[in-house]
């Protein structure tokens, strides 16, 4: 872990030096974005690390040698994370990373990322300073810019596809970074297939997700609960996961309950037996009324 002092503890298993320089290096890298700030390319960068599995060009545990019984690090669940492994790529694996791009093994989308990657910490982290053994770029044309501005995948896609890939929870609450991105009236208007992923896949995490669609666009959002939980037959884990997303604490305390309330009374008529006292218990813990 790193500190906003430069301070650098290691608390890992390290198997070599090697690794132990790669794992200072990672968390070193951790400063240089702090104080790099935001640029506008990293988060569209991850959005392209998640497609096909791109970013294991860039993964810490590509460049290590494995410890019996330790946890894989190395994770790219965020701008943050992504910036430190390919900090600790380009930087102290410079001659490995290049020939896995050169590799012909090597999928075409994730040579192309990798490139990106490499141009990207050369041109706005190093200012041109390549670490090759001969100290010569081997991708000199380049450029994360041109490599974005062709990649027209949609977001949504991405992800939905990364989640069924990726088993970290932290890179699955990675999903609200990119909401930005996302068309989140499509979102709405196929709630019914989040609630089954989230219900039938066990990938609870999707709630923060639909929870964050509701703050970006909470009318649209409760008008279309409001139908899905009056209008016509919804299973019933899928009913309470609704509700459960309806009273999370960041939509309840955004709107004082109010323009929640009346979806929630609703399901006292018209739910299950069990969303009815789910329903019962969210009123009863948010549904009093200020005297006035």
């Amino acid at each position: 872990t790193s500190g906003l002092s430069g301070e650098v503890n290691l608390s890992l298993m390290i198997s070599d030096e090697a690794s132990l320089l790669g794992t200072y290096v990672h968390e070193f890298g951790h400063q240089v974005k702090y104080y790099q700030g935001e640029d506008g390319y990293l988060q569209r960068l991850l959005l392209a690390a998640w497609d096909s599995d791109n970013y294991l060009i860039i993964k810490d545990s590509t460049y290590k040698k494995p410890v019996s019984g330790q946890t894989e690090q190395g994770h790219i669940e965020n701008e943050e994370e992504l910036f430190a492994s390919t900090f600790r790529a380009y930087f102290s694996n410079a001659d490995h990373f290049s020939r896995l791009i050169k590799n012909q093994s090597t999928p075409d989308e994730m040579k192309n990322f990798g490139m990106a990657m490499w141009s990207y910490m050369r041109d706005k982290v190093f200012h041109g300073k390549v670490f090759t053994s001969d100290e010569k770029d081997p991708f000199p044309e380049a450029s994360y810019s041109k490599y974005l501005s062709g990649f027209n995948k949609k977001p949504l896609d991405i992800i939905l596809s990364a989640y069924k890939s990726m088993d970290e929870p932290n890179m699955l609450l990675g999903l609200m970074q990119f909401s930005q991105f996302i068309d989140v009236s499509g979102v709405i208007a196929d709630m019914r297939s989040f609630l089954k992923m989230i219900t039938g896949g066990k990938r609870f995490e999707l709630r923060y997700f639909l929870s964050e669609c509701m703050n970006l666009n909470r009318r649209e959002f409760l008008a279309k609960a409001k139908d899905m939980l009056a209008g016509y037959y919804l299973p019933e884990p899928m009913r309470l996961e609704l509700i459960n997303i309806l009273s999370l604490d960041s939509n309840v305390y955004r709107s004082n309950f109010e323009d929640v309330r009346p979806i929630i009374e609703a399901e006292l008529v018209n739910g299950t037996e069990r969303s009815k006292m789910l329903a019962q218990c969210i009123l009863d813990k948010y549904g009093k009324k200020k005297p006035m």
